[in-house]
Parts: structure tokens; C-alpha cells; sequence
């Protein structure tokens, strides 16, 4: 034989493969290791992402060595790795982190140390390799088998890859089953618009969704029977712990993949003490009464209703992506209105849910103030809207009052109910704006950024939400409107 196919050796003594035809030539391991971290991928960042999902499913499955042995040839230097580079570079780093530290990005290096916490059984020190000389016999062999490996078919003599039906095929009759987690992604973008995924940062939290809510604690505490099929309120408390897992991320100014399975258990303890130990808030109470625990009637609305976006998030009423208007123009109004959205959830824990409307609440001004000063800069607003004495200067009140003059205007109306803003319904259009005193608003929004909110009423501080927002959509289609490539010049 020229080889020894069942080789134990420790990873330590794995050498990188300084001239792997993968990546440029190099002179060091570290360099070895950096080239296969950010140029094993069609660019950096799928290299990288590559890189930790090949990490996550080592340390939570095992070294797989079975399907495609490492290929190690032992020369006067070491014991070279010529084939399975990416593997025995990702398992090294998952045994020594602090040695790729100045390589790794920092929310990569976070996510190592998260994996080798969650699954330290899993991250072998040693790995059995197929085994080959240095001789010239043996390196004619060995660089046969890399040829047909990864030359492609080559008329038969190479690997010939499965077509996508011969996928297909396989699947159907023995691919195995989908991990918990992945499983709820489907029913999950059916329920709330987006996967589990998607909802906890994207394609870069598929490893970290992977990790959390496949691991044991998680399938404990949400005990969802078949996970292909959820029910409503499994799917609601599944939600209600991603809501946790980001929010105590964001406390801790850490990213999501850094949370452990510690993070986790703590998560679950804490949904479980705001509902057994804790009423829900009111909207007729103020803030000062609900600091002071008074007890009223409970309000909770099931996370997968329709409602729970519009009455659970500040400035949910209005805060619809349909209204939003993709211009350069508007980015900064538009980056607070979708961190709003994101993050403006009302939850059951009173005393996070006080916190967070006693940040925010300052905040409700800067969406008048901005939509106010988009408008303002408008040369076609200054031609129409009421002048301004010389040198002198408007409360925001004022400002605001100058803008609602406009858009309360018949033909705006029209131009907002054609383009399905608020409503279809000229008159259902008229109504709202009519009835809503953005000015007056506005003024309120000033007051609360600079006073106590102790004596507002929490009722009055979701409607401020809700026409600020309300106020920032209609000025994106007011400046719409202005410009004269519309018909309301």
C-alpha cells in the first residue's frame, strides 16, 4: 500500500498547504489561513460567510472525515495538508481563536468563541487522515487523485458532480431531515413576512439561528411538537424569544452570534418572569403611575394578530413600507422610520417596555424636524407656502403649520388617494388628515424633548408616534408632489 488510510494526528501538527492552488502562494501558516478565511469565496465577504458556516456545522455536528478523507503528506517539513484545507483551517480555528485573532473579522472572531462555548464536545483536538510519503511514487499518486478530484469529469476519469435531478432523487429517498430551526423557517415567513432568519439580521445569522434555536434549551422551552407545522402560538412565543435574543443583544452592545447558550437560558427566564410576574401597562395610565406598579386590566394582543404591529410598536399605525419612498433625498428620515419599526416594540415587560418609550420619546421631534426641513428645502414650497416675516424665526409648531396648510390642500389629497397612500378612498384620505393637527403635534413632540414624560399620558405618546410618522410619509409624497415631473405643479 501506499498509503495508510486510518492516520490519527493531532491538528496542532497539521501544517496549511503554503502553495494550495485554492489560494495565492504564500510564505507562513498565518498567511495560508488568512487566504483560504477571505479568498476561498467569489469575494471576501461570501469567503467569509462561507468560512463560518463551516465552522458552525463543526462545532455542532463533528469533524465530518468520512466523504472526503484529509489528504496529508508527510515531507521533511511536516505533515502537509493537501486536500481539506478549509476544514483543517476551520477547526484550528475553532481550537485556538486567540491565534487568528489580527486575521478575523471581530464579529467572526465573536461567533468562534460562541461556537466553542455552545459545543466544546464537538471540537476534536486530533482527526484520523489518509496518510502519504514523500516519495516520488507516492507524490505521483497523490497528485493524481487531486487531479481527478478537482479537474472536473474529464471524460469520465474525474468526478463526475450529480446533475440537480440526481439531487432531487436522493433527497427524496434519503435526505435527511431538516434541523429544528430550519424547519420553522417557512411557517415563520408565512406568519410574520420574513423568516426566522431573516427577522433575527439575515443571510449572516443563518449560522447563529442554526445555533440557538436548534439547541437543546430552545426546543425544551418552546416544545413545538412538529416544527414544520407550528401552531399560532408556537410561532408567537418563537417570535417573542427572537424579540428577547435582540433586545438583550442590543443591551449588551454585543452582536446576536455572541450570545451563548447561557444568553439564552437567561432570555427564557426573563420572558417567563415578565408574564407570571408582571401586569401589562395601560394606555390610560401615565408613565409615572405604571413606574409605580399600579395594577389595571390586562392588555396583551397575540403577537401573530394583524393588529400587533399597528397597536405594539410605536408609530405602528402608519409605518408601512408601501408609503416609504426610495430617494436619496429621504434616507435619513427613512433609516429612522425603519429603525422604528424594527425597533420600537411595546412588549409585556413593563419596566423594559417604560425604558424604551422613555429613550424613544425624545426622539418623535427629529421625525418632524426632518420631514420638515425635506419639505423646507424645496424651491417650489417656498413659492407656496405662507411667508415668513424677514428675519424671523418659527417655532417647529409653526414649521409644521406651514406644511399641514398644504397638504390639507383638495389636490394633494387626490395626488395621496391615487397613489394609494393612506387610503384609496379620496374621502377615507380627507378624513384622516383633517383630523389629525400635525402642528399641534409637533408641539407636543417638542415638549416631550425637553421635560419629564412622568405626567404623559401612554395613550398620548403612541398617537405622537403614530401622526409623526404619519407626517414623515406624507412629506416624501408632498415633495413628490412639488416637483415638476408630477401633476400637482
Amino acid at each position: 500500500m501506499l498509503m495508510d488510510r486510518n492516520t490519527p494526528i493531532a491538528v496542532d501538527d497539521l501544517q496549511l498547504w503554503t502553495a494550495n492552488p485554492r489560494i495565492d502562494p504564500v510564505d507562513t501558516q498565518l498567511e495560508a489561513f488568512r487566504e483560504i478565511y477571505l479568498q476561498s469565496g467569489v469575494n471576501p465577504e461570501a469567503s467569509r460567510r462561507a468560512f463560518r458556516n463551516l465552522m458552525d456545522s463543526i462545532s455542532s455536528k463533528g469533524f465530518e472525515n468520512e466523504a472526503e478523507p484529509v489528504l496529508v503528506q508527510k515531507t521533511g517539513m511536516g505533515f502537509e495538508v493537501r486536500d481539506g484545507n478549509r476544514r483543517v483551517s476551520a477547526l484550528k480555528c475553532l481550537l485556538h481563536p486567540q491565534a487568528y485573532r489580527e486575521v478575523l473579522d471581530a464579529d467572526d472572531y465573536s461567533f468562534v468563541l460562541g461556537c466553542r462555548e455552545a459545543h466544546p464536545e464537538y471540537i476534536a483536538d486530533s482527526i484520523v487522515v489518509t496518510m502519504y510519503g514523500d516519495s516520488r511514487e507516492e507524490s505521483a499518486v497523490l497528485d493524481d487523485l487531486l487531479v481527478r478530484k478537482h479537474n472536473g469529469p474529464q471524460d469520465g476519469a474525474g468526478t463526475v458532480q450529480w446533475s440537480h435531478k440526481a439531487k432531487q432523487r436522493f433527497n427524496e429517498a434519503h435526505g435527511a431531515p431538516e434541523d429544528f430551526s430550519s424547519q420553522l423557517e417557512a411557517p415563520f415567513d408565512e406568519a410574520f413576512g420574513q423568516t426566522l432568519t431573516s427577522y433575527l439580521g439575515g443571510t449572516k445569522s443563518r449560522s447563529t439561528t442554526k445555533r440557538l434555536f436548534s439547541s437543546k434549551v430552545a426546543k425544551n422551552y418552546l416544545d413545538i411538537e412538529d416544527p414544520a407545522h407550528p401552531t399560532s402560538d408556537e410561532l408567537e412565543k418563537t417570535k417573542e424569544l427572537a424579540d428577547e435574543l435582540k433586545d438583550m443583544a442590543d443591551e449588551r452592545h454585543l452582536v446576536l452570534s455572541r450570545l451563548n447558550s447561557g444568553d439564552l437560558k437567561e432570555a427564557i427566564e426573563r420572558i417567563s418572569d415578565a408574564h407570571s410576574a408582571q401586569p401589562d401597562i395601560t394606555d390610560s395610565q401615565t408613565v409615572g403611575d405604571a413606574l409605580q406598579g399600579s395594577k389595571d386590566e390586562e392588555f396583551r394582543i397575540p403577537r401573530h394578530s394583524s393588529l400587533f404591529k399597528q397597536l405594539r410598536y410605536l408609530g405602528g399605525k402608519w409605518n408601512l413600507n408601501d408609503y416609504r419612498i426610495d430617494d436619496p433625498e429621504f434616507d435619513s428620515l427613512n433609516l429612522m422610520l425603519s429603525g422604528l419599526a424594527d425597533r420600537g416594540l411595546i412588549t409585556n415587560d413593563n419596566d423594559k417596555c417604560l425604558r424604551r418609550m422613555a429613550i424613544l420619546a425624545p426622539s418623535c421631534r427629529v421625525f418632524f424636524e426632518l420631514a420638515s426641513s425635506i419639505v423646507e428645502r424645496q424651491p417650489s414650497f417656498r413659492e407656496r407656502a405662507a411667508p415668513v416675516e424677514k428675519g424671523g424665526t418659527l417655532s417647529l409648531k409653526e414649521r409644521v403649520g406651514r406644511i399641514q396648510q398644504l397638504i390639507r390642500e383638495d389636490r394633494f389629497i387626490t395626488f395621496l388617494s391615487s397613489r394609494g397612500v393612506l387610503s384609496t378612498s379620496y374621502n377615507s384620505c380627507k378624513k384622516v388628515i383633517a383630523n389629525t393637527d400635525f402642528a399641534a403635534e409637533a408641539d407636543m413632540s417638542n415638549e416631550t424633548s425637553h421635560g419629564s414624560i412622568a405626567n404623559v399620558q401612554i395613550e398620548t405618546i403612541k398617537n405622537m408616534f403614530n401622526n409623526a410618522v404619519l407626517f414623515s410619509y406624507i412629506c416624501e409624497h408632498l415633495v413628490k408632489y412639488m416637483t415638476p415631473d408630477t401633476q400637482g405643479k
